[in-house]
């Protein structure tokens, strides 16, 4: 019963990016999300606004629209400055599992991207995570498994949610 997992895990189809880090101490390896804006904002619309006084009503209208205009863009750059990797992986709420173009030696310390887009939420998960096995496989690819470490309880909690939905088909491609 000691060989049990603690938590579930799916495999799919995901974008990822993938880092050598330095382990120094002094570095932050908090796991985190960033939000990347509104999910279909080129669908989006501004809300009208009213003020007290109609005759600046279209005037205050404009600008509304204008700045929704320049949060759109600025979140399409920033989601754009990222290269993402669509990679077939096995993900639980703990650690993952992936094939990748480099090795990485036992007990280094990657950051791991990961993009989620949905219908509800687009994000990267920022996570890092200790090599547990690389193992050299054909065609210059490496299968490499990863231990996830500056988990708090609600980024615990984060990932579990997307892997439901993972499993549900609701995001992500299965493999």
């Amino acid at each position: 019963m000691d060989n049990q997992r603690q938590f579930y895990r799916v495999q799919s189809l995901i974008p990822i990016q993938v880092e050598l880090v330095t382990r120094d101490p002094s570095d932050n390896t908090k796991c985190s999300v960033s939000d990347m804006g509104l999910p279909n904002q080129a669908s989006f619309k501004s809300t009208s606004i009213q003020s007290n006084d109609p005759a600046m009503d279209p005037a205050l209208n404009i600008i509304n629209k204008k700045l929704d205009l320049i949060i759109q863009l600025l979140s399409e750059r920033e989601a754009g400055k990222q290269e993402f990797t669509s990679t077939p992986v096995t993900l639980s709420a703990t650690g993952m599992g992936f094939k990748w173009k480099e090795t990485f030696e036992a007990e280094s310390l990657l950051r791991i991207k990961i993009k989620r887009q949905s219908m509800a939420r687009q994000c990267v998960y920022t996570l890092y995570g200790d090599v547990i096995r690389c193992l050299t496989k054909e065609e210059g690819r490496h299968d490499i498994a990863v231990h996830f470490v500056g988990l708090d309880q609600w980024m615990e909690n984060e990932l579990a949610g997307f892997i439901l939905n993972l499993e549900r088909g609701i995001e992500g491609a299965k493999i």
